[in-house]
């Protein structure tokens, strides 16, 4: 998995044709700042070239950073929060994503991430109060009641009905099946897999998982699924953007104050719902602790409101 132990960062301001062009640029390495420092160093002149050419292309607009796209990057610039070893072998790893929530991220665990729905960005809109709102947070959502758990959309359960095809059509395989806000998640319980093999990929496709996911999977050598929820689905403002790579122990309380009060509220919801499981089930040992602590810490047995 590309998830390195340290990070570090410099801004740079380059002189582009009269203009000025700040950017923030990222090393990373296992633990040696200095390894990190001479990263960024070597990164200067690529991120300048780098930068001309877009500014070109874009005639002359205002180029924030050559800082890496999350979505195309090889690595994960999030803090690790929690290393999970079997045999000192690493099977998962827990992270703080840029926006608050906790992320696990697994080298062969399978996690399927299948999305039905559209975020209904009005909603949010008028329930955050409008742009005030998105930055300060809005009013949380009411904790769901047992018996109030909403029924599956129509398109969760088409997406239900694929997975159920597929496996039924192929008889080797198996996953657990989980409910989340815009979707479906999944978890091969049948083998552990290769996220850069074809053959996942293939897998990933027929099962009509999310593009972007895919992408991720194979660039970043990991699957991931979020443990928690979502802040703004919760009322709760984003937590302060890259706080979460300062290092371990350097106090900062306006961040452990976001985060004291974020952990509070996620505690009347849940990321995923588990629905049933189908299929083959490995005795593999890695995949049966995956499930464990994902399960765990996403509350995925209980029935709150999905965030």
């Amino acid at each position: 998995m590309n998830i390195p132990r340290y990070w570090e960062k410099k801004e740079v301001t380059f002189d582009i044709d009269g203009m000025e062009a700040i950017c923030n640029i990222w090393g990373h390495s296992d633990g040696d700042p200095e390894v990190a420092r001479q990263m960024i160093e070597e990164k200067i002149p690529q991120v300048e070239e780098a930068i001309r050419r877009r500014w070109n292309d874009e005639d002359g607009k205002y180029a924030r950073g050559y800082k890496g796209d999350y979505y195309t990057v090889d690595f994960i610039r999030e803090h690790r929060l929690e290393e999970i070893s079997q045999d000192s072998e690493e099977i998962a790893v827990i992270t703080r994503n840029s926006y608050g929530s906790k992320i696990i991220n697994c080298p062969e665990v399978m996690f399927v991430d299948i999305d039905t729905e559209e975020e209904d960005w009005r909603d949010d809109w008028e329930h955050s109060g409008g742009c005030l709102g998105l930055f300060l947070g809005s009013s949380p959502k009411e904790p769901a009641e047992p018996a109030l758990r909403p029924p599956l959309t129509p398109g969760k359960i088409d997406a239900l009905a694929r997975v159920k095809g597929y496996v039924d059509s192929n008889p080797g395989t198996g996953f657990r099946i989980y409910e989340t806000t815009l979707g479906l998640r999944l978890i091969a319980t049948h083998q552990l897999c290769d996220p850069t093999a074809d053959a996942t990929m293939e897998l990933l496709k027929a099962l009509d998982c999310d593009e972007l996911y895919m992408r991720l999977c194979s660039a970043q050598k990991c699957f991931r699924a979020r443990l928690t929820p979502k802040p703004w689905r919760i009322g709760k403002e984003r937590a302060p953007v890259h706080r979460h790579l300062t290092a371990p122990g350097v106090p900062n309380p306006g961040y452990d104050s976001w985060l004291e009060n974020y952990e509070n509220m996620s505690k009347n919801y849940q990321a995923c719902h588990f629905m049933e499981k189908i299929g083959l089930e490995a005795p593999d040992p890695a995949i049966k602790e995956v499930v464990r602590v994902h399960d765990e810490v996403c509350g995925a047995n209980g029935n709150l409101l999905l965030a």
